[in-house]
């Protein structure tokens, strides 16, 4: 998993952006499981939204989540997640106390230590304490040349 990459942080921080960017580049890239549970979930009418059960969004992104990182694992080269498992783990640990992140193994997130975005803590992300649009340039700010 050493050529996976996740890019997690603040909302409107750049994440999105600098995918897009990357997926120019034709690195393979995972987009963010949230956006499209929302999109399926407003499809079919479903409840499984973060401001109708963020408890089952939470749940069905980690079930995504892990199912991408599974079929990230056939693909060539450098991958890169906009947000994922840690992300989705670490909000419904958040929500509901339980150790998510140890039930899980927090070995299926290792990170490649050379790339990092948004280094603020998760609890910044979780009480909203994130602010900014950083747009490509400040999203590549904290990763460099890949």
């Amino acid at each position: 998993m050493d050529r996976f990459g996740v890019i997690s942080g603040c909302s409107s921080g750049g994440k999105s952006t600098l995918i897009a960017e990357l997926a120019k580049r034709r690195y393979a890239v995972v987009d963010e499981p949230g956006r499209r549970i929302v999109k399926e979930e407003l499809a079919r009418g479903g409840s499984a939204l973060p401001w109708v059960d963020r408890v089952a969004f939470a749940r069905r992104a980690i079930a995504i989540a892990l199912t991408d990182r599974a079929v990230a694992g056939s693909l060539d080269g450098w991958v890169f997640f906009d947000r994922g498992l840690i992300d989705a783990a670490a909000a419904l640990e958040h929500m509901t106390g339980k150790p998510v992140l140890t039930a899980l193994g927090q070995a299926k997130e290792r990170l490649n230590k050379g790339l990092e975005h948004g280094r603020r803590g998760y609890g910044d992300l979780l009480t909203g304490h994130c602010t900014g649009q950083l747009g490509l340039a400040g999203a590549v700010l904290g990763i460099g040349t890949v």
